[in-house]
């Protein structure tokens, strides 16, 4: 799988996870949250013709205040991404937001976007935050 030139690698013995599920646990107004050490973290959902494992972040990373909902985490090559969805699915979380929180972590933006029929979707480079965050739990 090919995206803007780069090759994904995916294991196919991760957990499938069913996309409409995932929205409808992100539109839960409690607060929802999946132990790190669960496979379904490990777990793939498919986005149109892209498979992307998905983690769900509700609390703040950094210095960012507030919570960052609904991430989208992709293993390209030896990086890890996590896709900040854009637009109809979290209206309130825009570029503004991204460019935020990429200068308040130090995280570089990936200079390409993602469109699917559920909305548009903005690649960070997240691998130094995440062991920042989680430690080595999440390789």
């Amino acid at each position: 799988m090919r995206l803007m030139g780069f090759q994904y690698r995916y294991s196919p013995r991760r957990y499938a996870i069913d996309l409409q599920r995932v929205f409808r646990i992100l539109d839960r107004p409690a607060v929802y949250r999946v132990p790190w050490s669960r496979p379904t973290l490990r777990g793939i959902c498919r986005l149109d013709r892209w498979v992307v494992p998905v983690i769900d972040l509700r609390e703040p990373l950094g210095d960012v205040q507030g919570d960052i909902t609904g991430t989208f985490i992709t293993y390209m090559e030896s990086e890890v991404l996590v896709a900040f969805p854009v637009g109809e699915i979290f209206p309130s979380f825009g570029r503004d937001d991204i460019q935020k929180v990429v200068r308040q972590t130090d995280v570089p933006l990936c200079p390409y976007e993602l469109h699917t029929r559920y909305g548009l979707f903005h690649f960070v480079d997240m691998k130094t935050l995440l062991t920042r965050h989680f430690g080595d739990l999440w390789q």
